[in-house]
């Protein structure tokens, strides 16, 4: 698939968006580059939709085992966040799409981190991954454990850990998939993972930074596939 980016004019108007389009015009170059990550995202998630299983989450791995933390959450409830405050010590996999492979693998999805500036209303910082300290996976990841986020600006203390069952986990994990029901047998896909990697768990937290050991328990697992 080919994604175009045009530059306009300043006195052009830009054609109207759409997360598909092939093609991204505008004049501004900063909404530009945020719609040119969409309409790649949405390309890439077209052309994998039916081979891979893929989750709306942020990936972190272990730079020598390949083991990947995998925090599936919403739009806008950060991922982007967990990825610059713990990947630093890792390496980065993805903060949108995390595609897995039905042998447990991981293929990465290395985009651009988007960001939120409060000097820029109502367009994103696509910020490159180098930029912001992250690196590439040299290891093959694989999924070594899952985690369903909840933000919550009130909760205090350390995260709360809640064991998801095999059920509950799919209940909460497949509105944040994509193309999940193109695919071959995906109840049984999700649950095999599921179970391979000792079942889901809800965290319910207020600061990134409080992921820490969790992210650290799961990349120190070893492989169950």
């Amino acid at each position: 698939m080919v994604v175009r980016a045009h530059r306009l004019a300043p006195e052009e108007t830009p054609p109207p968006w759409t997360r598909g389009a092939r093609t991204v015009a505008d004049s501004d170059p900063r909404r530009l580059l945020q719609h040119l990550t969409q309409a790649v995202t949405h390309a890439v998630i077209t052309a994998r939709t039916g081979d891979l299983l893929m989750l709306h989450a942020a990936a972190l791995a272990d730079p020598v085992t390949g083991a990947t933390a995998v925090f599936v959450a919403p739009g806008n409830t950060g991922k982007t966040t967990l990825c610059r405050t713990l990947g630093p010590t890792r390496t980065y996999v993805s903060d949108e799409t995390v595609g897995i492979r039905r042998d447990g693998g991981v293929t990465p999805y290395l985009k651009p981190l988007s960001t939120r500036r409060p000097d820029w209303a109502g367009v994103k910082d696509e910020q490159a991954p180098g930029q912001v300290g992250l690196r590439a996976p040299v290891a093959e990841p694989w999924v070594a454990g899952i985690v369903v986020l909840r933000r919550d600006a009130e909760h205090a203390g350390p995260v709360e850990l809640e064991p998801l069952d095999t059920l509950d986990a799919v209940v909460a994990l497949t509105p944040e998939s994509s193309g999940f029901m193109r695919t071959d047998g995906p109840l049984r896909w999700l649950a095999d993972v599921l179970e391979r990697t000792g079942g889901a768990r809800r965290a319910t937290y207020a600061e990134v930074s409080g992921l820490e050991p969790l992210a650290a328990e799961i990349c120190a697992r070893r492989s169950p596939w």
